[in-house]
C-alpha cells in the first residue's frame, strides 16, 4: 500500500514538473515592456515587421480569421454564434441570447420570450460551412443530430452595428433553420 502511495506521489510531481518545463518555455517575460502607456495589442503584436510586408489579400484573410463579434464562425467567446445562442437559450438565458438574435418588429419582447419558453432546441449543432451572400447576410450550415439521425441545418443571419445575428422565425416549430423561401426583407409577414 505504500508502494502504490509513493508511485503516484512520484507520478503527480513528474507531470507537474512536466507542466511547469512545458510552459515556462512558452513565455519570455524578460521582454514584456514595463510602460503601462501601451495597449495590449502592442504588447501582443510581435511580429510586426512581419505584418507590414503582407499582400491586401491577405489582410482581408487574417481579418475575417481573427475572434471578433462580426465573424459567425468565430466570436471571442471561441465559438461559432449558432453554438452561443443555443447555449444561451438552453441555461434559459433569453435576455443575452437576444443580443444575438434579429427578431420580426411586429413582435413584443415579451412575445418572443414567451414562444422561446415553449420551444425545444433539443439536438446538438456541429459548424460545417458558412456561405457569404449580399449586404452583410450570411448562411451557416450545421451538421445536426436528432434522435441519432444525422442532418443539416442552414441558418441565415447577418452583421448588424458590427455584430453577428441569427435570424428568428417565430412562426415555425423550430425557430432557426432556413429553407430559402423566407422574406428577409420583411420579417413579418
Amino acid at each position: 500500500m505504500i508502494q502504490g502511495y509513493i508511485k503516484a506521489i512520484l507520478i503527480t510531481s513528474l507531470g507537474l514538473l512536466i507542466f511547469q518545463i512545458l510552459f515556462s518555455c512558452n513565455s519570455d517575460r524578460s521582454r514584456l515592456p514595463l510602460d503601462s502607456s501601451l495597449s495590449s495589442r502592442d504588447m501582443l503584436d510581435t511580429n510586426k515587421s512581419v505584418s507590414q510586408n503582407k499582400s491586401p489579400n491577405s489582410k482581408l484573410l487574417d481579418k475575417k480569421s481573427k475572434a471578433q463579434w462580426n465573424n459567425p464562425v468565430m466570436n471571442p467567446m471561441g465559438t461559432d454564434i449558432g453554438r452561443m445562442v443555443r447555449g444561451y437559450f438552453l441555461v434559459g438565458d433569453f435576455d443575452k441570447m437576444l443580443h444575438f438574435v434579429i427578431t420580426p418588429p411586429c413582435y413584443s419582447k415579451n412575445q418572443i420570450t414567451r414562444i422561446l419558453r415553449k420551444s425545444s432546441w433539443g439536438y446538438s449543432l456541429k459548424w460545417n460551412n458558412v456561405e457569404w451572400l449580399d449586404d452583410h447576410t450570411f448562411v451557416l450550415s450545421y451538421r445536426t443530430e436528432k434522435n441519432k439521425t444525422f442532418a443539416v441545418d442552414q441558418y441565415i443571419g447577418r452583421v448588424i452595428n458590427d455584430t453577428a445575428k441569427l435570424i428568428l422565425f417565430p412562426e415555425k416549430q423550430d425557430l432557426f433553420p432556413y429553407y430559402g423561401d423566407e422574406s428577409l426583407d420583411d420579417l413579418c409577414k
